[in-house]
């Protein structure tokens, strides 16, 4: 399918379905400036059970139904999980000029459906996880947008209590202040992922790039958790920030389906959840 693309009054985002849904572009329309990495020339094609950090990486894609590959009641579930590699299939959209895509998973019986619309200045993200069986689920979703970064880039997260902590693999429990110092610090070919230890601890961050502004909040009962990734070129060909709002904190669905308050999503219903995205110039 041809990439299509959804424009608010402060961003404009293109999608191409036939590569997982992945937003490529994401560019402020005051100043032009984009915010994701872009994609390599020529187009990297993916398919189902592909490893997430063999290919080229960049855009925003959804992480469905886990992070890490793992196996779970002796089903293999794929690196990053599987709608980022796949097509999805074009549905109506509820809203004008809106996108409206879905996924059916192979590795469990839910279907993810997304959809990207303009709400005056806001890019709006709505998402349905969907389960038609009888049989309560468990899933992991989380955000993984691959926004560029310099080492001037500044992470601002509103946080709902004070003195929150997060766990970084490699660094330990730390206060949060700590980590992001260590994360903007990052050397060349390395990098830190941490989670925020408080569930529902921060629920909108902000990135600062010069006078350019991107504002992303999440909301949903389910999306209670936040992981913050600083790629350094360890992964990535360029240096990279994502904010990655999730269900559960973790990035394996094995480990987080064995926690008691785990995500599970009940038998012949929907989760829904939203994500929104708006920017604008800073003042200075």
């Amino acid at each position: 399918m041809t990439p299509r693309s959804v424009e608010s009054r402060s961003l404009i985002a293109t999608i191409e379905p036939d590569h997982g849904a992945r937003i490529v572009s994401i560019v402020s329309t005051a100043t032009g400036y984009e915010w994701l990495v872009p994609p390599p020339v020529p187009r990297e094609q993916s398919t189902y059970g592909d490893t997430f950090t063999d290919r080229t990486i960049h855009g925003w894609d959804e992480m469905m139904p886990t992070l890490d590959a793992c196996e779970l009641d002796g089903t293999a579930i794929p690196d990053h999980g599987e709608v980022w590699a796949v097509e999805w299939t074009d549905l109506p959209a509820r809203h004008p000029e809106g996108i409206r895509l879905s996924c059916a998973l192979r590795s469990m019986p839910l279907t993810l459906t997304r959809e990207v619309w303009a709400d005056d200045t806001r890019l709006v993200f709505d998402y349905w996880l969907t389960n038609a069986t009888a049989t309560a689920l468990p899933a992991q979703w989380a955000a993984h947008p691959q926004f560029a970064a310099t080492s001037n880039t500044q992470l601002r997260l509103e946080f709902s209590k004070p003195d929150v902590t997060a766990t970084g693999i490699g660094s330990g429990t730390r206060r949060w202040s700590e980590l992001l110092q260590a994360g903007e610090a990052l050397l060349p070919g390395s990098h830190l992922k941490v989670w925020l230890d408080q569930p529902a601890a921060a629920q909108s961050a902000m990135i600062v790039n010069g006078q350019n502004t991107l504002r992303m909040r999440w909301e949903g009962g389910a999306v209670r958790n936040l992981a913050v990734l600083w790629d350094n070129q360890q992964f990535s060909r360029e240096r990279v920030l994502a904010i990655e709002p999730a269900f559960d904190r973790g990035d394996s669905l094995v480990a987080t389906s064995e926690i008691d308050d785990s995500f599970r999503i009940a038998p012949m219903s929907s989760q829904t959840w939203r994500v929104t995205l708006v920017a604008s110039i800073l003042i200075v």
